[in-house]
């Protein structure tokens, strides 16, 4: 595909996303859209481009939608689709550790986000993305890494003390908010930056830092803790026996405790403590009360019963599919082991999650 046809297709897709973003806003739960109204959005640059408007519309469709219309060739101005609204979040991230990306062309062009700085929020994206390396020495920023595998990140702000506001703010509430944390690594001026992974706020610190200006100043400084593959995999493998004293809570209370835990944000810390990610017991006991016993994603019974009598389902995050996610009750649900292998590594596995995810979505809009 040529830089052209390339910019002409991102411009077709900031049309897309403004059709969605105005039916979510104006509450509706699905909308109509037409190639040729894309066509129209662009005026003269999108005339006599039925190919790419179709395209566009045609890469983000899922199985949500609907296609009402659809000419044999596949790309005309009168391929009709109804989206759902508001869009389901994409299944996976196309990062792979240790490889490099172009910011601008790659990153920012898929996401959009904030082209400059260390803390990109793009609005449209369910992640936030930290860069680190080049350039953040000048700025007086001390990233570094630690024994127990946990990076401390500075925060946003040059001059003055740091305030917990904007990207840092959205780094300190991103589990709360549904968002993920992907950290880059720049190593030279204008290079690519490096993927290094996933990542979870544990905590903050202040610390003093000089700023731009040379000036002491107290920085905001967060412990993000990797999110791997492996620790994942025993996090999520934990067998569950049974839940906290489940017949004296009812489910509206063990959702209630899951919603509190998953909004709490990370604590203040001292500078020498350390702290891990754990997923909130009080989510899974919700998750699990709530799948009543029945997979949510075959809908068959759980396979077996505990000692404690109790049946045995596990608690599978579906925000993403590389790592867990954040632990909130609207993003996990409670399956059987087979469900949760097939979740992770299926050859079906975004469509597994995708159907999950539909069913936790019905279940939690029926309990609020």
């Amino acid at each position: 595909m040529t830089k052209r046809n390339m910019e002409l297709a991102q411009h077709f897709q900031d049309a897309l996303n403004a059709r969605f973003k105005a039916a979510q806003a104006a509450g509706k739960n699905e909308v109509t859209i037409v190639a040729r109204d894309l066509m129209n959005d662009l005026g003269d640059e999108g005339a006599d481009r039925q190919w790419s408007a179709s395209e566009v519309m045609q890469k983000a469709r899922t199985v949500h939608d609907t296609v009402l219309h659809e000419p044999p060739s596949g790309h005309s101005p009168a391929l009709k689709i109804s989206y759902v609204i508001p869009r389901p979040l994409p299944d996976v991230w196309p990062f792979v550790a240790g490889k490099t990306y172009s910011r601008r062309h790659y990153i920012h062009r898929l996401y959009g986000g904030q082209e400059q700085g260390g803390i990109s929020t793009p609005a449209d994206a369910p992640g936030i993305f930290i860069f680190t390396g080049h350039a953040t020495s000048f700025m007086g920023y001390q990233d570094t890494f630690q024994p127990d595998g946990s990076f401390h990140y500075t925060g946003q702000g040059q001059t003055g003390d740091m305030q917990m506001e904007r990207g840092n703010a959205a780094i300190l509430n991103h589990a709360a908010n549904g968002k993920d944390l992907l950290l880059f690594s720049q190593e030279a001026k204008g290079a690519p930056v490096r993927f290094r992974g996933f990542y979870t706020c544990a905590g903050w610190h202040t610390e003093r830092q000089k700023d731009l200006e040379g000036n002491e100043r107290n920085a905001i400084v967060f412990t993000l803790a990797p999110l791997t593959s492996d620790e994942i995999e025993d996090a999520e493998e934990e067998p569950i026996t049974a839940l906290q004293d489940p017949t004296s809570l009812s489910l509206q209370d063990l959702r209630r405790r899951a919603l509190e835990a998953a909004k709490a944000p990370p604590r203040r810390t001292d500078a020498g403590s350390r702290s891990v990610y754990a997923r909130s017991r009080d989510v899974r006991n919700y998750v699990l009360r709530r799948a009543d016993g029945v997979c949510e994603s075959c809908d068959q019974p759980a396979p077996f019963k505990t000692t404690a009598g109790l049946p045995y389902l596990e608690a599978h995050h579906i925000r993403r599919l590389s790592d867990g996610g954040p632990d909130d009750p609207r993003f996990v649900a409670g399956i059987c082991p087979t469900c949760h292998r097939r979740a992770h590594h299926g050859a079906d596995a975004a469509e597994v999650n995708r159907k999950m995810q539909a069913v936790v979505t019905e279940k939690e809009r029926l309990a609020d």
